[in-house]
């Protein structure tokens, strides 16, 4: 007899990581920095809703680093100058500054640089549940809502599980 398989429950205080391709509102080479949303009131691949207004980054805001693929064991490749919600609130929007060869950070200059010329598009959010709910948000999500969530990191990935946030250069 086959077993039917089950999505396990995911406990409120475990980190979680959902990836979005974003698109790049502003670039300034000059300070090396990107505005580009993290993430947008939409359906996932998990056929969930990571709702972009209960996001939680007061202890974010304190140390706030960006990772490569959420390696948190390695050094960081930029730091959030600043998060906010778009004016529709359906996107939060961060402004990410990279490190680079001046901190003798030879990846996170390559990182910068495909970002920057459109080779990569994605970013991922790291973070923990702590308010969701089995009622949709948006048609067709079968998941559940993410209603409100701490930011614990962003990442530049390669592979988004939201397809609708993407880099629009």
């Amino acid at each position: 007899m086959a077993k039917t398989a089950t999505r396990p429950r995911v406990e409120p205080t475990a980190m979680l990581r959902k990836v979005y391709v974003s698109a790049i509102k502003a670039h300034d080479a000059a300070t090396r920095t990107l505005t580009h949303a993290i993430t947008t009131l939409a359906v996932d691949r998990d056929d969930e809703v990571v709702h972009p207004k209960g996001a939680k980054v007061e202890h974010y805001r304190k140390n706030p680093v960006v990772f490569l693929n959420h390696r948190a064991l390695e050094p960081p490749i930029g730091r959030n100058l600043a998060l906010g919600l778009s004016g529709d609130e359906r996107e939060l929007l961060a402004e990410t500054q990279f490190a680079g060869l001046e901190q003798l950070h030879p990846q996170a200059e390559m990182i910068y640089r495909l970002y920057r010329d459109a080779f990569m598009r994605a970013w991922s959010i790291g973070f923990r549940v702590a308010r969701d709910s089995r009622q949709a948000l948006l048609e067709g999500q079968r998941g559940r809502s993410i209603l409100e969530w701490e930011l614990l990191e962003y990442s530049a990935v390669g592979i988004p599980s939201n397809p609708d946030a993407l880099i629009r250069m």
